[in-house]
């Protein structure tokens, strides 16, 4: 019930069309413009309070989301540093790894897409989070003026863990799958 309070812009604008419809309807029925006037107020209220709640308001899966969406941006500017901040300290083969697939080659774009945050455990200390998402990188092979690639991830597995209040990091389960390669590929 939070998430469809703190996230759904289709809850709120549904909310705010049932207000205005009613305003209106109460307005035409009893022919006071007083009673229009109050709710026409009151569904700017409740346009005001759901974007508030929605643009506003801090929640689990906006910090995870938007984790997962920087990550990719850093992965797309070639940024080693700004990439291994989204990775825990303590994930220590993601971050080894990270690093010597970035020296590989010159990454000139990343991108994510169909992100789905499977689930979000704060039961767990600390709370941690399932993300599962499409992606591609592109970009030249280190070393080789003509030698550019696109790598698809056809599928990828993340688990990110909540280390500071608000802070989501990926941690070390990492699954990821190509296509034309039938397993999955963990790290």
């Amino acid at each position: 019930m939070l998430a469809l309070l703190t996230e759904s812009v289709f809850f709120w604008s549904v909310c705010v069309a049932f207000a205005a419809i009613f305003s209106f309807v109460l307005g035409k029925a009893t022919n006071r413009k007083s009673l229009l006037f109050l709710g026409l107020t009151a569904t700017l209220a409740t346009a005001l309070l759901g974007a508030f709640c929605v643009f506003c308001v801090e929640t689990d899966r906006k910090a995870v989301r938007r984790t997962i969406l920087a990550l990719g941006e850093a992965v797309g500017q070639d940024d080693v540093d700004a990439t291994l901040n989204f990775v825990s300290p303590t994930a220590l083969k993601t971050r080894l790894k990270a690093r010597a697939h970035m020296a590989l080659a010159e990454i000139e774009w990343a991108k994510v897409r169909d992100l789905e945050i499977v689930e979000i455990n704060r039961y767990t200390s600390p709370p941690r989070a399932l993300v599962r998402f499409r992606g591609s990188v592109g970009g030249r092979v280190v070393g080789f003026d003509s030698a550019k690639f696109t790598v698809v991830v056809d599928f990828s597995e993340v688990e990110l863990r909540e280390e500071e209040p608000g802070v989501w990091r990926v941690t070390d389960r990492c699954r990821f799958s190509y296509p034309g390669y039938s397993g999955e590929i963990e790290l």
